[in-house]
């Protein structure tokens, strides 16, 4: 209520939506795995396009808030837009394929997504958890997300081990922990 009473936000048809005199709208990130993406902020009009440089690193399904760089050039096109901010990210734990040894410093491995428009980017595994053998399916919790320092990739460590990716049932454990 007090973004409402700030002006931060509106209250309309019982949603709650930033104010559209303050340039930003608020909506869901879809990724393309040629690294641009959407923002999709209603159901009735055409969703955002965000060029590659203006992700800010934004995720599949993260919630994100974007300004408009150029306006909608059709009716049936939506606007160019940045993201300005991730507001919340979709993905706080990951599943895939754990891969022994890294060359980046401190880590132990990396983890191979079979979704790659879901999680676009590399995936290293630190130390800090369990240490899963070769070729295992894991669960990783993400300890760091990509960043302008590290823009092309995430860091987590792993709190579960599921199996072996050949296993009877291991492409549904898979789905049940993603």
């Amino acid at each position: 209520d007090a973004l409402v009473r700030d002006g931060e936000l509106t209250f309309d048809a019982g949603k709650y939506q930033y104010n559209p005199n303050t340039g930003y709208t608020l909506g869901a990130y879809r990724a393309n795995d040629k690294g641009f993406g959407f923002v999709k902020y209603d159901d009735e009009l055409p969703d955002f396009f965000i060029n590659p440089e203006n992700t800010l690193q934004a995720m599949q399904g993260d919630q994100v808030r974007v300004s408009t760089i150029k306006p909608s050039p059709s009716p049936d096109r939506g606007p160019e837009g940045k993201v300005e901010e991730i507001l919340e990210h979709a993905y706080e734990n990951i599943v895939g394929t754990f891969s022994l040894g890294s060359e980046v410093k401190d880590m132990i491995g990396e983890l191979k997504i079979s979704d790659k428009k879901a999680i676009n980017f590399k995936v290293l595994i630190d130390k800090t958890g369990l240490s899963p053998n070769d070729g295992q399916v894991v669960v990783a919790e993400v300890t760091r997300f990509p960043d302008k320092v590290h823009p092309r990739e995430l860091v987590a460590h792993v709190t579960e081990t599921l199996g072996y990716k050949d296993e009877p049932g291991m492409d549904i454990l898979q789905i049940v922990h993603a």
